[in-house]
């Protein structure tokens, strides 16, 4: 069903203030992201719902 999708690939610009100590990413910022990139495709299916 979805072999001829190409991949969804979406940028993100990370502040310094969002990596800590151990250089990992805030969580919360990883969620910012991850909303933000699902938004679109989410749209995108329920137009063809």
């Amino acid at each position: 069903m979805f072999r001829d999708v190409p991949p969804y690939q979406f940028a993100v610009d990370i502040d310094h203030s969002e990596i800590d100590f151990a250089g990992h990413v805030n969580f919360a910022s990883y969620l910012k992201w991850m909303e933000a990139a699902f938004s679109p495709i989410a749209e995108a299916l329920q137009k063809h719902a």
